[in-house]
């Protein structure tokens, strides 16, 4: 899926159980932040979203999956800048209605086990690029699942990834109400 996606998070609302004296303080009085968050490490990110975001002092997050070896030192370089780089898995496994993919890689041709597997190898490439034992993660066309069972609870279990981020969120997701690390809202924006 190649959309930006941004995920509003109102953290002073007691999100990822901080209450409200423990809250960020935002500049200016600000009660929530917008993270932007880009999928599927593109050519074009790190041509015009990574610069943009310099240029304007702005860091996003990068989840890389299909990673091209000879990104690796723009994407190390990135990740020095302060952007953050994340999971997205190694193959982008959606569900084959959704995306056109080899059979191999597509969502019901995994297990749970087996997702989890390519996400921990992912996880090796990424520490390898930033230097970082830990990472966010993004759920593939906004798909958790993998030959048909949800597997974000073996993934919580297996503290494999700090969060997962989907890309669908309701005007609910962002009341206020405390919110899982493990379903991130968030809303895709097409790209153009």
């Amino acid at each position: 899926m190649k959309a930006l996606l941004a995920i509003a998070m109102g953290l002073g609302l007691g999100m990822f159980g901080v209450s409200a004296a423990d809250a960020t303080q935002w500049p200016n009085g600000a009660k929530a932040a917008v993270a932007l968050t880009y999928d599927d490490a593109l050519a074009s990110q790190l041509d015009n979203a990574i610069p943009a975001l310099d240029a304007a002092g702005f860091k996003g997050s990068f989840f890389l999956s299909n990673v091209k070896a000879a990104d690796i030192p723009r994407w190390r370089a990135a990740a020095a800048e302060g952007h953050e780089l994340a999971n997205h898995t190694i193959f982008h496994a959606c569900p084959a209605a959704n995306y056109p993919a080899d059979p191999r890689y597509v969502a019901e041709a995994y297990t749970p086990a087996s997702l989890l597997e390519e996400i921990k190898q992912q996880n090796v490439l990424l520490a390898a690029i930033d230097g970082k034992a830990r990472h966010g993660f993004a759920t593939p066309c906004g798909s958790s699942k993998a030959g048909g069972v949800d597997y974000l609870e073996m993934l919580r279990e297996s503290g494999l990834v700090t969060y997962a981020r989907g890309v669908v969120t309701t005007p609910a997701d962002l009341s206020g109400a405390k919110i899982d690390p493990m379903h991130v809202p968030a809303r895709a924006f097409p790209t153009t």
